[in-house]
């Protein structure tokens, strides 16, 4: 697999290389024509284990390709050699193209990338625009010490107490089976901190409309005293964890 990454990266370097330009590490695609036109898409690999670097090319290509968005794919680089490189887990270039983007889509693993690279990642999230996570993302960035920004970190239990012990969203949209859903369900939804939001897809009240479980796990977070109900769009229902934040 890693001659197979390598051969990838010499690709991508030829195909966004000009005769005259200096090689670049990461793949810009133009968007052609769609409902994205004009609109920018950053999508962030770097893991180990389920090949984001093969993935989020192939995304982009037909978000540009077949919605007109302009996107740029980066990637985890070996510095010495400028090679796609996974398992680095210190440098990401190109994420100064967060500038401009509408949409930041990120698929990294424990990264613990330099305060310059970082910076661009929490000025974005800074502006409140939106991210799709993949995967791994749910623990993005393992950043070790007092660096600056630590508290991106995985399991963060640092001096900023409103990053510590958990998430502002979870989103269940998992198996439909009923020890999938209470999976789900049990290992998540403690972690949604008070005033976060709890979303589960596929909620069916009538059992000829599709599967009980999603609808008896809104039923288990109605009744336990954590959630309020805040609205249904199709089959998506959110609620509201209670409680004030500490």
């Amino acid at each position: 697999m890693k001659y197979a990454s390598k051969l990838l990266v010499a690709l991508f370097t030829v195909a966004t290389v000009s005769a005259s330009a200096a090689p670049k590490q990461w793949l810009d695609y133009k968007g052609k024509k769609g409902p994205g036109k004009g609109k920018s898409i950053v999508l962030i690999s770097g893991d180990e284990e389920y090949r984001s670097e093969e993935a989020m090319p192939l995304l982009a290509s037909i978000l540009s390709r077949h919605h007109g968005f302009n996107c740029r794919v980066v990637f985890a680089i070996d510095p010495k050699s400028g090679i796609v490189d996974p398992n680095n887990r210190n440098n990401i270039p190109g994420l100064e193209a967060l500038k401009d983007a509408d949409l930041m889509v990120i698929g990294t693993r424990f990264r613990d990338l330099p305060d310059d690279q970082m910076a661009h990642i929490d000025a974005y999230l800074q502006t409140g625009k939106p991210v799709i996570g993949m995967r791994t993302a749910t623990h993005a960035f393992n950043i070790g010490g007092n660096k600056t920004y630590a508290h991106y970190s995985n399991g963060y239990n640092g001096p900023k107490k409103e990053w510590q012990g958990g998430f502002g969203m979870v989103f269940i949209d998992g198996g439909h089976s009923l020890n999938a859903a209470l999976t789900d369900y049990r290992a998540w939804a403690p972690h949604v901190l008070p005033g976060g939001i709890l979303a589960i897809h596929d909620v069916f009240p009538d059992p000829a409309c599709g599967g009980q479980a999603p609808f008896t796990i809104w039923q288990l977070a109605t009744q336990s005293g954590l959630f309020e109900p805040l609205g249904t769009q199709d089959t998506l229902r959110g609620l509201r964890r209670l409680g004030r934040y500490r």
